[in-house]
């Protein structure tokens, strides 16, 4: 009977010869990569390239403000500046993470008195860097955060111009329909002027007049007509040609909140504060590098002479060991004064947000300050055209009865359309102010398709 140990033994005799045992350099090769793979995976964990990609938002509405919305922040050319730079700075990411891995490099010569050329293969591995490598993939993070708030610092730029755009191109509609009616009621009363003046009632200066008044409000109308085209072209120029502003506003987003809640609302959503959060980290994280760069860096190195000339000053043409390798520039001082220039920029960066936070309510309370002014101006208008409407008929009656001239009673149409266009300009203008602080506050993000 065979025994267990005897069919190894045997099998082991009819097995080939085995190949020469691999090379020092690869398997130096081999740990240098296994060494660089495991620092990479125990560096700061951070989001990758494909890990990172901004979610874009969508044209999916069919029109009104949610469509000018999604089509501005797709299609300027300053939002997708932003998102390059945004995808630039995930990449950098793992190009920082990637100098935890060795570095291969190779020189060769050639001797001036000989055809002989000989060469280098150079394998490095870094060991220990004293935090450098740390540090830099915390600089690529934090500049990545930094990055993809600027994103929707941009993007939130792009939204509050178009949706002022949309409120201005909505109050211009309505100003001219009133203008037209104010057309149409003073071509009544010329109408009504001609047919006294045929009655022998009116004169022929009352008809000049009322040709002249009607003369002016066409001009009035047209010049608001002029100022709707510009607008709807700035508009068109903000959303790509994509949309126009067909709707009216949506009450859903007129409503307001009260002023402490809308600060806190805005102080959270504002995307320049946390960009410049992200910023004082990233000189933060400048700082220890630069405090880890006074310490040395120790490699394993892996040294192949290549070549006719395998071997020089009698070295072996593989070696191996391990390097230290340190800097001191200017004895010293120089990193010293970088240290202390690194405490004033992190200084510098802090008062930079406290800025930032201070625009924030600085604009926050001009808007909602414009807003309030606005609402009572409407409110003020609506009491004027009831007041005014109601001076005309009673100017027609007494123009009528002999108690009033006709030139009360267009006088009295005058100071009508221009409060009903005052009226429409205070609109626009409550309009415009909630709209920019919706934007402020977040609160049209999911109607932009933003996340």
């Amino acid at each position: 009977m065979t025994t267990p140990l005897q069919l190894c033994s045997d099998a082991s005799l009819q097995r080939p010869a085995p190949r020469n045992p691999p090379s020092a350099l690869s398997l130096l090769l081999g740990l240098s990569l296994l060494s660089g793979l495991a620092s990479a995976q125990q560096a700061p964990a951070t989001p990758t390239a494909s890990a990172t990609t901004a979610p874009q938002p969508a044209l999916t509405a069919r029109g009104g403000l949610a469509r000018v919305l999604q089509a501005a922040v797709l299609t300027h050319p300053s939002v997708r500046k932003a998102e390059s730079e945004r995808e630039a700075s995930a990449i950098g990411i793992d190009e920082a993470r990637a100098r935890y891995l060795p570095t291969l490099s190779a020189q060769t010569n050639q001797g001036s008195n000989s055809n002989v050329t000989w060469g280098l293969i150079r394998l490095q591995q870094p060991l220990w860097a004293g935090g450098k490598l740390d540090a830099g993939v915390d600089i690529a993070q934090s500049q990545f955060e930094s990055s993809d708030a600027a994103l929707l610092d941009s993007r939130r730029q792009m939204m509050e111009q178009a949706a002022s755009a949309y409120a201005a191109v909505i109050g211009l509609k309505a100003q001219l329909a009133t203008a037209k009616v104010g057309v149409e009621e003073h071509e009544k009363l010329l109408e009504l002027i001609k047919r006294r003046r045929e009655g022998g009632i009116a004169s022929e200066s009352d008809i000049r007049l009322a040709m002249a008044r009607l003369a002016t409000v066409r001009t009035q109308a047209r010049d608001i007509g002029g100022q709707l085209r510009r607008q709807e072209l700035d508009l068109s120029i903000l959303t790509g040609g994509q949309a126009t502003a067909d709707d009216p506003l949506p009450t859903l987003y007129m409503n307001w909140a009260a002023p402490g809640e809308l600060l806190a609302q805005a102080r959270d959503a504002a995307p320049g504060v946390r960009r410049r959060q992200r910023d004082v980290q990233t000189v933060r994280h400048q700082a220890s590098l630069h405090e880890a760069e006074r310490w040395p860096t120790v490699y394993l190195r892996v040294d192949h002479d290549t070549g006719p000339t395998p071997t020089v000053y009698n070295q072996p043409a593989t070696r191996t060991g391990l390097y230290v390798e340190a800097n001191v520039d200017g004895s010293g001082f120089v990193g010293y004064q970088r240290i202390k220039a690194d405490a004033a920029r992190i200084a510098a960066a802090e008062e930079d947000v406290r800025a930032a936070s201070f625009e924030v309510d600085r604009r926050l309370k001009i808007l909602l300050n414009d807003r309030e002014l606005a609402e009572q101006q409407l409110q003020d208008y609506d009491n004027v055209v009831q007041t005014q409407e109601q001076s005309l008929e009673s100017a027609l009656r007494q123009y009528d009865a002999g108690r009033k001239n006709w030139v009360d009673v267009l006088n009295t149409q005058r100071e009508l359309l221009d409060a009903r266009l005052a009226r429409d300009r205070a609109r626009q203008a409550a309009a415009d102010s909630q709209l920019r602080v919706a934007v402020m506050c977040g609160t049209l993000d999911p109607l932009a398709g933003l996340q």
